[in-house]
């Protein structure tokens, strides 16, 4: 079996999220590649509130790293300027791209 690289462990990462975002009842969930200031992400409208989630992914046995507070402030910042509430989704992948565990989710706003 092919170690995983990590750009796929970065987009497997972001479908799971979307995924639980699907599941969970937000719509119009979507990846944004681009990223405002550089923020990549997924935006998600809830009942509740829309969010900005970024997502850390990384394969078993280690795991996402976190993020240092200049990161966090930048993802906020991004969230704000879109009218969002900031995330961080921490996921674990094994070797075939299924999920270990649940995904830890951060508030950042």
């Amino acid at each position: 079996m092919e170690k995983l690289g990590a750009t796929e462990i970065s987009h497997t990462g972001h479908k799971e999220v979307e995924n639980w975002l699907i599941n969970n009842g937000f719509v119009n969930v979507l990846s944004n590649d681009q990223g405002y200031d550089g923020v990549t992400g997924i935006e998600a409208n809830g009942t509740i509130e829309n969010i900005l989630v970024h997502v850390r992914a990384a394969l078993q046995p280690e795991e996402p790293g976190r993020l240092k507070a200049a990161d966090k402030t930048k993802i906020r910042g991004s969230a704000e300027k879109l009218a969002r509430k900031a995330y961080v989704a921490y996921v674990v992948l094994d070797p075939e791209k299924n999920i270990v565990g649940e995904i830890s989710w951060e508030r950042l706003s």
